[in-house]
């Protein structure tokens, strides 16, 4: 997936805490939101989703958030 243009980073994780209701994160940052949509409807995508992904992963969440953290850092370098 990182191959795909637009896409500067792929992150996963997991929950530190046990009993989390949530124990894995992935993190995909992108360029922009012009990328979301594209990478959404990506072939290479749809099928690593519905082949390896979306079977174990039934009770998820997904949202698309803009980062403002690099706007904050922007901030208290002035």
């Amino acid at each position: 997936m990182g191959a795909n243009h637009g896409v500067h980073r792929v992150l996963t994780g997991h929950a530190v805490q046990e009993g989390s209701q949530y124990r894995h994160c992935w993190l995909v940052r992108f360029s922009g939101q012009p990328v979301i949509l594209s990478y959404r409807q990506h072939p290479a995508h749809k099928r690593f989703a519905d082949e390896r992904f979306r079977p174990y992963a039934g009770d998820r969440v997904s949202i698309n958030i803009e980062e403002t953290l690099k706007d904050i850092k922007e901030g208290l370098k002035n």
